[in-house]
């Protein structure tokens, strides 16, 4: 099924992301608590947005392919080629770069950091050595349990159903934000709610039931309840936030406009395609660049170091993913899929 326009979302979702990790020194060319100064300031909250959109697109490629363990295995192998090379490096280089400032990482905290567990259990940054990767260890948690929610979830495929265990979902996650009560479970599981509202849309839209009365009904209330969440505290709604999420990437990929064309052309799948290595690289990147800045005594104010520093990002996002990512990906998988 060709959902090359939400490709392009990733690639939207991760810059955002970047930015906000050097907002507070970008903020100032912007007008205090103004909506851009909001927006770009909240872009913590592109990571469940991460989430919702892989439940939403595993559950559209997935839905009918994972019957057997044999099935299973070649999925899990093929999520772990799409992404452990570039994070391996990505790893191998914050260390690098950790040594050269005179710090250090234990054996214990490199090693759960290698097999991508480092936050299953904890929202601390203490245990991560890559810091965007903490959202990498949760996405590879959430790989690992998908073939169980899927085989669960598409028993439902009528709509009053899905819509019924949507809401359940919803609510249930809303009472535990809001009582904290979500502090209290491994910091992975909490992570489910968001990934399993963007299986039951992609759900949704695989059984073309746009169309429905009830539907655009319990759209309608949605939108009002995600609209909604932007005054009160994000992440005592986060839930609300991410079934709205969960409907916007819905509608972007039913309503075949001129608009989803327009992000389906080859630049901006290729933008999409990037956007993983722009995530995962930000970081040591980042502390190369500050190196160099120091080191030559080179002053650049916060926008135009910025705007050099994201330039950097993209080009070798690019490299990466087309001289490693992409190439290493496929002879991992002709060399050992070949074999489950």
């Amino acid at each position: 099924m060709d959902l090359k326009h939400l490709t392009f979302l990733r690639f939207i979702v991760a810059t955002w992301v970047v930015i906000f990790h050097d907002w507070q020194s970008l903020r100032k060319y912007v007008n205090p608590d103004s909506p851009i100064d909001v927006f770009l300031g909240n872009g913590n909250v592109a990571v469940p947005f991460f989430f919702t959109l892989s439940g939403f697109v595993l559950a559209i490629n997935y839905v009918d392919k994972l019957n057997n363990w044999k099935d299973i295995e070649k999925y899990i192998a093929k999520r772990l080629f799409r992404i452990y090379p570039i994070y391996f490096i990505s790893v191998f280089f914050t260390l690098y770069f950790e040594v050269l400032n005179h710090q250090s990482s234990n054996f214990y905290k490199i090693f759960i950091n290698v097999i991508l567990v480092q936050s299953w259990l904890t929202s601390s940054f203490d245990p991560i050595i890559n810091h965007p990767s903490w959202s990498l260890s949760i996405e590879f948690f959430l790989y690992l349990i998908f073939p169980l929610l899927i085989f669960f979830f598409r028993k439902n495929r009528v709509l009053k159903a899905n819509l019924i265990i949507l809401a359940f979902i919803t609510g249930i996650w809303q009472m535990l934000c809001v009582s904290e009560l979500i502090y209290t479970i491994p910091y992975a599981l909490s992570w489910v709610f968001t990934f399993s509202i963007g299986i039951i849309w992609g759900l949704i839209y695989l059984k073309k039931q746009y169309n429905s009365s009830l539907l655009l009904t319990f759209v309608g209330l949605s939108l009002i309840l995600s609209v909604s969440f932007g005054i009160v505290n994000f992440w005592n709604n986060i839930a609300i936030f991410c079934f709205g999420v969960g409907f916007f990437i819905f509608l972007v990929s039913s309503l075949q406009s001129n608009i989803s064309k327009f992000f389906s052309l080859p630049i901006f799948v290729k933008l999409g395609e990037i956007s993983y290595s722009i995530y995962i690289i930000q970081f040591p990147l980042r502390m190369w660049f500050r190196k160099v800045l120091y080191e030559y005594n080179i002053h650049l104010s916060s926008f135009k170091d910025f705007l050099a520093f994201y330039i950097a990002l993209c080009l070798l996002s690019l490299l990466a993913y087309e001289w490693i990512e992409k190439p290493i990906k496929r002879k991992l998988e002709n060399v050992f899929l070949r074999q489950i």
